[in-house]
């Protein structure tokens, strides 16, 4: 039997399809998590994933993020901008918490692993102020 192109790419797009579709947007690792009356968030820290990618917190309300690196290498959690400068290393294998207050005005902040080539790499992520 012979293989054109076309099935070939088609193939090939199946794959991705089915790959993709076990990724973050899964039920088993959702991309975002609301903070609910001041309880700990867990991230954990991978290769070059933040997991979940999306944190959604009240306007100055008290965050406490519990950071487990189940990578293999040393990790970090950083929000820097005008409101707020925060950032903890993790350790492989290790379990950190970073406490802060989040921002008294609603918006978006980015959430980055400060390690050289990581945010590159696309290890990022969102901290979503809310009202």
């Amino acid at each position: 039997m012979r293989t054109t192109i076309r099935q070939v790419l088609a193939g090939s797009l199946l794959f991705v399809l089915v790959a993709c579709s076990a990724g973050k947007g899964s039920s088993s690792n959702p991309s975002a998590v609301r903070s609910q009356d001041g309880e700990p968030i867990e991230i954990e820290l991978v290769d070059t994933d933040f997991q979940p990618s999306t944190i959604m917190v009240k306007a100055g309300s008290q965050v406490t993020l519990t950071l487990v690196n189940d990578g293999t290498v040393k990790h970090n959690l950083t929000i820097k901008d005008a409101e707020m400068d925060v950032s903890q290393d993790v350790a492989v294998g290790k379990t950190e918490t970073l406490t802060f207050t989040a921002p008294a005005n609603p918006g978006q902040h980015r959430i980055v692993c400060d390690q050289p080539g990581h945010e590159q790499a696309g290890m990022v992520g969102t901290l979503v102020v809310e009202e």
